[in-house]
């Protein structure tokens, strides 16, 4: 049955890694390589991949990752005492190659029809993520492959999130997001998404701020929930792609210290894209060069009335 609470949804933002490609399906692989052992290594690869990619945010120490699965992975196989590079080598190009759970491709195909956008937001780096799109058949499904390497920094920071409503140009009310990751479907609703997690693996919840709408078991459900045909109308008003915004090359982003009346969500915990269709009141004539995460990249930057602050995320 649809929920009215999701009848403002544009947008499906899905989480890559345990969400849309089983983790572990490198299971057969790494047993055909160290027998007894791989159920263990296999978990120890995945715990220490998450710890390495909080605890490198929390150190401002990032890196990409594919140098983080690299490096939960060295640690697992010299837990089980098996320190052999061509073995880790091996095992890591599995992770190029991840199998899709059964439903994903249905509901993909099923929201398409419908009229929703579709994106994947992963901590994933691109040449990953690329590699597992291609591999499970998925390229003509996905509208955008996102990557948390346009902020340098892993989830659940609010600038991860902010990727997809600057490069959707939507509301955070306005996207779904899907994770299998209680902590991730924490962080994605605690910033403003309407969230449904995808509880695979029978977690508990976090006791953690954010919480989620829905919990399902597998994707199956989300066409119902969103009310199936129903999203075709936002398709036909013609939703706001990158190409709607030929004034502002790539992803321009601001944060202010207020409330943004566009958006009506505090623009210290977003980043938001800055556009000649938006009616955000922060844009207006000439005046000072506002702060934006764009000029920081080298990009331009754009101009308003008044110089607003920075804060930090």
């Amino acid at each position: 049955m649809p929920d009215p609470d999701l009848k403002t949804v544009k947008a499906c933002v899905f989480d890559a890694y345990g969400t849309l490609f089983d983790v572990f399906s490198v299971a057969a692989g790494v047993r055909e390589a160290i027998g007894d052992k791989a159920g263990t290594v296999t978990a120890m690869w995945r715990q220490k991949q998450l710890e390495y990619s909080w605890l490198r945010s929390l150190m401002n120490a990032h890196a990409d990752f594919w140098q983080v699965t690299r490096d939960a992975l060295d640690f697992a196989l010299s837990a089980a005492g098996n320190d052999d590079p061509a073995l880790r080598d091996t095992l890591l190009d599995l992770y190029l190659s991840l199998a899709p759970y059964p439903e994903v491709k249905s509901v993909l195909s099923a929201l398409k029809r419908a009229g929703y956008r579709r994106a994947i937001l992963s901590n994933g780096a691109p040449v990953m993520l690329d590699a597992a799109v291609q591999s499970a058949g998925l390229d003509d499904l996905l509208d955008e492959v996102l990557s948390v390497e346009e902020v340098g920094v892993f989830k659940p920071a609010p600038a991860v999130y902010g990727i997809a409503v600057d490069r959707l140009g939507l509301a955070p009310q306005e996207i779904c997001f899907l994770s299998s990751n209680a902590w991730d479907a924490a962080g994605a609703a605690y910033f403003g998404f309407r969230v449904v997690w995808v509880n695979r693996f029978g977690q508990v919840r976090e006791r953690l701020p954010g919480k989620p709408l829905h919990e399902l078991k597998t994707l199956d459900a989300l066409p119902g929930l969103l009310g199936g045909a129903r999203g075709a109308r936002f398709a036909s008003a013609g939703s706001p792609r990158r190409t709607d915004f030929p004034s502002i090359p790539g992803s321009m982003a601001i944060r202010c210290r207020t409330t943004c009346r566009c958006c009506a969500f505090p623009a210290w915990r977003a980043i938001r894209r800055i556009s000649t269709a938006s009616p955000c009141t922060f844009r207006s004539g000439a005046g000072s060069s506002v702060p934006t995460t764009a000029a920081a990249a080298g990009r331009p930057t754009i101009r308003t009335a008044r110089t607003i602050s920075p804060r930090p995320i």
